[in-house]
């Protein structure tokens, strides 16, 4: 395509000599380096976020967990077989929930995580040990930073540990005893004292830091004997903690699990003929119920109660349902139905898709400003256009073609686009690299702590991650919004007629 004198005219226009509009198209440059700088910079941050949380959830979390609701008794099994299967790296029993923690006559109410000292789960935590070693016995525990700093803990110090049925056992006992009526009663409920599991005295041996502030402030880790001590789960465990080669394809890694125990399949007739083939084994329900909308929404938003899905099969016709279902039963494995397993995304997904929806939602709100650059350009360019009146007119009067016209103003706003997205990518990067200063200046400056670890969870001051996917995004989005500004003065400029624009010249 031949442009002619388009480019040419597209650039003088813009910095034309002791004109007003060289001001207005600094101003039009400048509102779009500002929208793209603080679209580029916002998307950052909430990328950075959810990169922050991602790591410090795998740092700290197993990559799956298998468990049945309950207690599982007969684990070693079930352990022996998963730790086979492809791509699982160890695997670890553990024993995981509340107990009352006493320390100098304060309390607190964190979560210990009792593991196997000998597990390949230790080797990933003891690189977040920020004081002491990750050692556990049965009379040892590492907590993390935030609580001993909370509670005023170091390394050495020692902690009570109270289990909570311990708690509930003591005040049955002593109800018991206020409704004794004889003196054998009273002796009978006094002897079942004994039977109450005791606190643990524990040594604290070191303190973690895992970036997160939730896991720094509420988590503890203990022997594996010991939270079965607290518990009294005998040699009975909560579940199993799984490490992968891949953190990313958990997902594949546990389908296969709950395939390989075993469990029960499910098959659902739904709305149109359709059918749900294969969804399991079934987790924590024995009943499968999945509903379909009718209509051009039947595709959408079917709920299974911890099941596995495997395939959806399309039919044509209803009769077509039964010729499944006889390759569609139950069979057995090393456990039973009840088995489920999670993966770290599964047990964080609400905050994932917290991350992810407000994400989506900035990039909305923020084009606006791309907008409100838009007028800025079309603003700038219908002035030129009624400027260069006289000069459109000869243009189009010595042959100039409406398109040859409307390609200068096209081109102008392309110019604006491409200034205006380099100045914003360049403003953006200095933001990011010195967002920190940023941040503690303004902090100062109003009194306020802009970015809190309480209320964010993560350490380390104000994420932020750019990744080229986000910088194409944006810049194309911004270019694609200037020449869209750029299109009414542009076909102003291409209709208007030479004599009207030459009259009185």
């Amino acid at each position: 395509m031949n442009f002619g004198f388009s480019p040419f005219l597209a650039l003088r226009y813009l910095k034309p000599k002791r004109s007003f509009v060289s001001v207005i198209t600094v101003i039009s440059v400048l509102g779009v380096a500002l929208g793209v700088m603080i679209l580029v910079v916002v998307i950052a941050v909430f990328t950075g976020f959810g990169e922050q949380i991602k790591k410090s959830i795998l740092g700290f979390e197993p990559h799956i967990v298998i468990d049945d609701g309950g207690i599982l008794q007969d684990w070693v099994p079930m352990a022996e077989a998963v730790a086979e299967m492809p791509g699982v790296v160890s695997l670890t029993p553990y024993v995981k929930g509340q107990v009352v923690l006493d320390f100098a006559g304060r309390r607190l109410a964190p979560i210990i995580r009792a593991i196997d000292p000998d597990s390949g789960e230790v080797e990933r935590l003891r690189e977040k040990i920020r004081q002491g070693d990750f050692e556990l016995d049965l009379d040892t525990v590492v907590i993390g930073d935030e609580l001993a700093d909370g509670m005023g803990i170091t390394v050495g110090d020692t902690l009570t540990l109270y289990s909570p049925r311990g708690v509930d056992q003591v005040l049955e006992i002593i109800d018991k005893l206020d409704q004794a009526k004889t003196d054998a009663e009273r002796d009978q409920h006094i002897a079942e004292i004994k039977e109450v599991t005791l606190p643990q005295e524990l040594r604290v041996t070191g303190i973690f830091d895992s970036g997160n502030f939730e896991f720094d402030g509420n988590f503890i880790f203990v022997h594996l004997e010991t939270g079965q001590t607290l518990y009294n789960l005998g040699s009975g465990v909560h579940g199993l903690a799984l490490t992968t080669t891949d953190a990313m394809k958990a997902g594949s890694i546990r389908d296969e699990i709950l395939l390989s125990l075993g469990g029960e399949r499910a098959v659902a007739h739904l709305t149109a003929g359709e059918v749900l083939r294969e969804a399991g084994p079934l987790g924590m329900a024995a009943l499968l119920l999945v509903v379909f909308l009718a209509g051009p929404w039947r595709r959408r938003g079917w709920a299974i109660a911890g099941a596995v899905l495997t395939g959806i099969a399309l039919l044509g016709l209803a009769y077509e349902l039964w010729r499944f279902v006889s390759g569609v039963g139950s069979h057995d494995g090393v456990v039973g139905a009840q088995v489920r397993a999670m993966t770290w995304m599964d047990l964080h997904r609400q905050i994932f898709e917290a991350v992810a929806t407000e994400r989506q939602a900035m990039y909305f709100v923020l084009f606006f400003l791309m907008i409100v650059s838009g007028f800025c350009i079309t603003n700038t360019m219908i002035t030129v256009v009624f400027q260069k009146r006289s000069e459109i007119g000869l243009l189009k009067a010595v042959g100039g073609t409406e398109r040859q016209i409307s390609n200068v103003f096209l081109f102008q706003g392309f110019i604006i686009g491409v200034f205006g997205v380099l100045a914003g990518l360049a403003l953006a990067g200095l933001v990011i690299a010195y967002r920190q200063p940023i941040i503690a200046f303004f902090g100062k400056w109003f009194g306020i702590e802009i970015f809190s670890n309480q209320v964010y969870m993560i350490d380390g001051g104000l994420p932020a991650v750019v990744q080229v996917r986000d910088i194409l995004i944006i810049s194309f989005g911004s270019l694609l919004a200037c020449l869209i500004a750029a299109t009414l003065p542009a076909n102003l400029a291409a209709r208007l007629e030479p004599a009207k624009a030459l009259r009185g010249e």
